[in-house]
């Protein structure tokens, strides 16, 4: 009986991860088919100049901080930051930034965001040190209030990919444009290039080497077969994001559209001087201070900020969960990649020696971490996906011996699980983490107990078999 259970929820297993790796490979397809997310509408200027402004009272402050990568966890962080401020009464929604860059997708999904909040939005590249480089730049783009600290930058918002690959033709046309150069001065000066002197047998011996074996830089020349076509499609794409971003909330648009075209940067006083920023502070009584009175353009209706400098504004910040500081730790672009090398490399061990489940179950678990990562499966549908993974393992583990890993690996996909459900769109859904972590190590000794009565079933199962035996004998 043993063995007929063994076999059958082998072929189940197998049969679960040929169905994960179809819905995993078809979900990753449709993703890199889908239309990429609009960026944000924007009033005109023009038009809400012809209203005045509404003053808006600065009583109340959401303060929070993005010391990391842009990915997937920052977008859910500042969403639930968000919809919190929103339901909660608060006035302003300040955001320290300190990023290296990060995610195109996850960049024009908090743009998006900012342009839907019916709060304004103040972006402050601070402490001293700090940077919003790239993806950091972008999201500043889209605030409406934009700040410095003395001795930070902003800049280099050149899409790359994470090869860098996208800047290998810039890098050719460089190394063209230089030989070039050389031959205009050999020829200035009156030297001979040897290079023409070449016979027609060995010029036509080379063509033909060509035609047959065609180099790598001949077949980056063809249409559509080079990065030069990805890149300006990319770059542009951006240029005219930022600079109507910029523009709408009364910056430089030029120069924001150069952080990207040029990969330019700029420190917080020369960003100052050629208006890039709203100003320079050094904390928060500064910021308060330099924010009243400003007027700003919110969902096409104008705002003049004010601030009691009698009371001060209270500021409220709003940290990272447990979910979703392990989710920034996973949404890293090169830890997910090793996730997913991972978990098809242990599938496919797996398939070549069935019936450990071990390699198979800890491959599955990398894969759906991975594809939350990659944006590939929605938050609460791969947490859902970890939670039934979870019991899937414990259910092995009564059947396989394992020495525990099934257990091991379901606890951790049980609590991941758990962590990262409820980040819903539409509501803001929050619970004690004390919760997940008591009933999920509550489950382990169940486990153990149920293995333990088993074993002792089939002991009481031999003990009789042999007694009859024993009496046959007699």
């Amino acid at each position: 009986m043993k063995k007929i259970a063994v076999k059958k929820i082998r072929s189940i297993f197998i049969n679960f991860s040929y169905l994960f790796l179809i819905l995993f490979i078809s979900v990753q397809a449709m993703g890199q088919l889908a239309a990429p997310i609009a960026a944000p509408q924007v009033a005109s200027v023009a038009a809400s100049n012809t209203s005045s402004p509404a003053d808006l009272f600065i009583k109340k402050v959401m303060l929070m901080s993005i010391n990391s990568t842009i990915n997937p966890a920052t977008f859910n962080y500042l969403k639930v930051g968000t919809e919190r401020a929103q339901k909660e009464g608060f006035d302003l929604l300040l955001i320290k930034i300190n990023t290296p860059g990060g995610l195109v997708s996850t960049t024009k999904e908090i743009l998006s965001l900012f342009g839907e909040s019916n709060l304004p939005v103040a972006v402050w590249v601070t402490p001293e040190g700090a940077s919003a480089t790239s993806a950091g730049a972008i999201i500043a783009s889209g605030a409406h209030l934009l700040f410095m600290s003395r001795g930070t930058n902003i800049g280099a918002a050149t899409p790359v990919t994470l090869s860098g690959d996208l800047g290998e033709d810039d890098g050719e046309n460089k190394q063209d444009n230089k030989q070039e150069n050389k031959k205009e001065n050999r020829k200035e000066l009156g030297y001979i290039n040897k290079e023409n002197k070449e016979t027609k047998e060995t010029k036509e011996t080379k063509e033909t080497k060509d035609n047959i074996f065609p180099s790598s830089e001949q077949i980056k020349k063809l249409p559509g077969s080079g990065g030069g076509d990805l890149k300006k499609k990319a770059v542009n794409d951006l240029v005219a994001l930022v600079k109507s971003l910029s523009v709408a909330r009364g910056r430089n648009g030029d120069l924001f559209a150069e952080m990207i075209s040029k990969a330019s940067s700029f420190e917080a006083e020369v960003a100052l001087k050629k208006g890039l920023i709203n100003g320079i502070c050094s904390d928060f009584s500064d910021f308060f201070r330099q924010i009243s009175g400003k007027e700003i353009l919110i969902k096409g209706k104008r705002h003049r900020l004010v601030v009691n400098e009698s009371i001060p504004p209270q500021v409220v910040e709003q940290e990272m969960d447990l979910g979703q500081k392990i989710l920034d730790i996973f949404a890293n672009p090169s830890l997910a990649y090793i996730l997913f090398i991972l978990g098809a490399a242990l599938i496919y061990l797996e398939f070549q020696s069935p019936g450990g489940f071990v390699a198979g179950s800890i491959g599955a678990m990398c894969l759906l971490l991975a594809g939350i990562a990659f944006q590939v499966l929605p938050l609460n549908f791969g947490s859902l996906g970890l939670i039934v993974l979870a019991f899937v393992f414990f259910l092995l583990e009564t059947y396989v011996t394992s020495y525990g890993i099934l257990t091991v690996a379901g606890l951790v996909a049980l609590t991941f699980g758990s962590l990262f459900l409820y980040r819903s769109e539409n509501s803001f859904l929050e619970f004690n983490s004390g919760l997940v972590f008591s009933k999920s190590w509550s489950i382990p000794p169940n486990v153990i107990l149920v293995i333990v009565l088993l074993d002792f079933q089939d002991n009481c199962l031999q003990i009789r078999v042999a007694k009859k035996e024993t009496k046959k004998e007699w």
